[in-house]
């Protein structure tokens, strides 16, 4: 019982050595088997001796304290083994864990190196990419200059193209307003002379007796008449009347004319603010282009740390072809810039057209 409760509390310890504490288990098992072998010889003796004058109910292991010894001693034993399986399967778990370590000690030396070599090449190709990274900003930064200073120059050019237009309407406004005031005093005029003509011929059918003073004064009156008469002759470019009615009819079918003019060129300047605005919004995508193309340089840049070295060939292919973008989109810029240029030039002429049909429009009267 000594030595059982030693291996028992000796067992409730923590192992320092899971082999040799083990081996200590085994021994104490050994002895407990012994202790509980010579029990048994020493009962199985005496019940023997005692066969021949025993009764059977005496004979009941309740009854006999060795044999309560020997099953409390065999309830421990079961202790102990089921202690020493404990023991054996934690012993397992401590090789297994001992191999894991010395196989990973073995190869993290390699893997250490491999990891080293990448992360130096990794740092080149760092190296490439900020620079190009670099040029990619710059040429940005040159295009966004280049596109702010043609964004002025044609709105300035668009400010004074719509000034000279406004005053080139406001022209054709007051010539068109004097045509009609002229009209209306020539009109006004052919109708005075009718009226006095009518009357002179009135009068002088209605007198009997004509005053040579009375006579003098309307030859007077009708010269005066008729000097206003080629007066308007001369203005307007014929001599008959009808013609002379005709031409004012032709000078309202020029100004006519002329508001249509306006209104189609007023048509097509809108279509080509139109446009400009459509190749606004195609360049300033353009422009920011080059946020984009960062951005995901960035992103292939931390998805590049886990890539193998056929990976990492597979990844400078795609940086040639960012290259390739990059100068692609700086010509669609040069292109834009040119293009804008170009529909400058056309707002110029379009503007221009007012003048064209005015001038067609004086040579005509």
């Amino acid at each position: 019982m000594s030595s059982l409760s030693v291996a028992l509390s000796l067992g409730g310890q923590t192992e320092a050595d899971p082999h040799q504490e083990l081996m200590q288990l085994c021994k104490r098992t050994d002895a407990v088997v012994n202790e509980c072998n010579k029990a048994k010889e020493k009962l199985e003796q005496m019940r023997r001796r005692t066969s021949g004058f025993v009764h059977a109910e005496d004979l009941d292991a309740s009854r006999d304290g060795q044999a309560a010894i020997i099953a409390g001693m065999e309830e421990e034993l079961a202790d102990v083994m089921q202690q020493i399986r404990e023991s054996f399967i934690q012993r397992k778990n401590y090789e297994v864990i001992m191999k894991r370590l010395k196989d990973g000690e073995r190869n993290y030396a390699k893997e250490l190196a491999i990891i080293d070599s990448a992360a130096a090449a990794k740092g080149g190709d760092i190296t490439q990419l900020k620079l190009m990274l670099k040029d990619a900003e710059h040429v940005r930064d040159v295009a966004a200059k280049e596109l702010l200073k043609v964004q002025e120059t044609s709105e300035r050019e668009q400010r004074q193209q719509k000034m000279a237009l406004q005053e080139r309407r406001k022209k054709l406004e007051s010539r068109r307003e004097a045509v009609a005031a002229f009209e209306q005093r020539c009109v006004a005029r052919l109708d005075a002379l009718e009226i006095e003509k009518d009357a002179a011929q009135t009068r002088l059918d209605e007198l009997a007796v004509v005053d040579p003073a009375d006579v003098q004064s309307e030859h007077e009156q009708i010269m005066q008449y008729e000097e206003q008469f080629l007066q308007i002759k001369q203005v307007v470019g014929v001599i008959k009347v009808d013609e002379i009615i005709e031409r004012f009819s032709q000078q309202e079918e020029a100004a006519a004319t002329l508001d249509a003019l306006i209104v189609e060129t007023q048509t097509r300047i809108d279509q080509v603010k139109a446009a400009r605005t459509e190749i606004k919004r195609a360049v300033e995508a353009l422009r920011y282009s080059g946020d984009v193309q960062a951005e995901k340089s960035s992103e292939e840049f931390s998805l590049e740390r886990r890539m193998s070295e056929t990976e990492r060939l597979s990844a400078l292919r795609g940086e040639r072809q960012r290259r390739t973008r990059l100068r692609r989109a700086k010509a669609l810029l040069t292109e834009a810039r040119v293009a804008i240029e170009h529909l400058g030039e056309v707002c110029t002429k379009s503007a221009a057209l007012p003048d064209a049909d005015e001038a067609g429009g004086t040579g005509g009267t």
